[in-house]
């Protein structure tokens, strides 16, 4: 079970099923639907698994399953996969480093991401539009927290809306960190980014609910997640 990125970025749109019948034609594939992971994923691929005998499973809003006999043949199933599964990136921003980090130093424990693609978060207009909405898997979900702290303008930043958030984006300028980072939080966010880039603009996009992220975040072993990264 893997979380690729392009695989991600190609379930979020609602017209999936029809873009990987085009694709993956030459293999055996399900689509399943979003649902939390746990209990409530494996029926539904289970279901599937009996209905359709697959062996490649892809999750909506998640990622993909491989199911083969040995580690090497998934392997290659897998990368044959995503050979298939292509999206085309935007040309993005560059990044005013210059700015950013003038910003970061006027903002008390603050730290500037060193990634330009993060930035594109809050740079590329398309971007910064995805980032205002749900989280649009689960991972993201949890170790990102439901929603940056979004401010237009640079001059009118809240400390204390700052210190309730683990990241912060200034639309048009950048992407700053907060002390209640974790050490997944820059690889999340730059995985983010890669998705985001490959959303064609404009296009409809299928976030989780409220009601999706709210049971999510009660889920006992996300909570777990949670707490770990706090240690």
């Amino acid at each position: 079970h893997t979380h690729p990125i392009e695989v991600i970025a190609a379930t979020l749109n609602p017209n999936a099923k029809l873009y990987f019948k085009k694709k993956l034609h030459d293999f055996n594939w399900s689509l399943i639907p979003y649902t939390a992971p746990g209990k409530s994923l494996s029926i539904l691929v289970s279901n599937a698994q009996a209905t359709y005998d697959s062996d490649i499973y892809i999750l909506s809003n998640h990622g993909l399953i491989i199911c083969a006999e040995t580690v090497e043949r998934a392997e290659d199933l897998h990368n044959k996969v995503i050979s298939k599964i292509k999206l085309k990136k935007r040309k993005l921003s560059t990044v005013n480093w210059e700015l950013i980090k003038k910003i970061s130093s006027e903002i008390p424990e603050s730290f500037v991401p060193n990634s330009s693609l993060i930035h594109s978060l809050a740079i590329d207009p398309w971007s910064f539009n995805l980032s205002c909405r749900n989280p649009l898997y689960p991972d993201h979900l949890i170790f990102c927290g439901k929603n940056p702290y979004i401010v237009y303008d640079s001059k009118k930043i809240e400390l204390d809306k700052l210190l309730e958030k683990k990241y912060l984006l200034i639309k048009g300028v950048g992407v700053l960190l907060t002390k209640n980072k974790n050490e997944f939080l820059e690889e999340m966010l730059l995985a983010q980014a890669e998705i985001f880039s490959r959303i064609p603009l404009k296009s409809k996009v299928n976030s989780l609910s409220d009601q999706e992220c709210e049971q999510l975040s009660r889920r006992e072993d996300e909570i777990y997640r949670i707490n770990l990264q706090k240690k």
